[in-house]
């Protein structure tokens, strides 16, 4: 499978990486998307080691609301991987935070009834936490916990593609 430039470019920045190839048939019809749609997740990291997650309000695909996951969201025009990774970031804990390095891109065909309806790339960091506040809210996050082991439920069915961090 040959690469989107924007991810070859990301590989040049940091250093290549496992790419994860997913299919996910949808249950339901989503707007077909022509070309590439970008997300970003952070596994970010206290000071003491600790990993920062949240639990999102709503279900995600492959991941339900029960489950922990990274901070994430989508790319939005303009904005650098880097810079979609440190904004979702701040928006879903309050926290000012910098990305370390590189550590999986997902890519997934998303499908319905048997036909390609959208192709995704997640790209998922390491970071660190730079401040922290007192407080925070978002409409979309749950809960922010910090975690010394991700839990089992971690990133629903995806968790297991986070093995060698387990």
């Amino acid at each position: 499978m040959e690469l989107p430039i924007a991810i070859s470019a990301l590989f040049d920045r940091y250093r290549r990486v496992e790419t994860v190839n997913i299919v996910q048939n949808l249950d339901s019809d989503q707007t077909r998307a022509d070309e590439p749609i970008y997300g970003v997740c952070t596994l970010v990291k206290t000071r003491h080691d600790e990993y920062l997650l949240v639990r999102h309000t709503y279900d995600l695909p492959g991941i339900k609301e029960n489950d922990w996951t990274t901070p994430c969201g989508k790319v939005e025009k303009g904005e650098s991987f880097e810079e979609a990774a440190i904004r979702e970031i701040l928006e879903e804990t309050g926290i000012d935070a910098r990305i370390t390095d590189l550590y999986k891109v997902f890519h997934y065909d998303h499908l319905w009834e048997g036909e390609k309806r959208a192709e995704w790339y997640i790209i998922v960091f390491h970071g660190e936490v730079v401040s922290e506040p007192d407080h925070h809210e978002s409409k979309e996050i749950a809960e922010v916990r910090k975690f010394r082991r991700l839990p089992i439920n971690f990133a629903g069915e995806l968790g297991k593609h986070y093995s060698d961090l387990m």
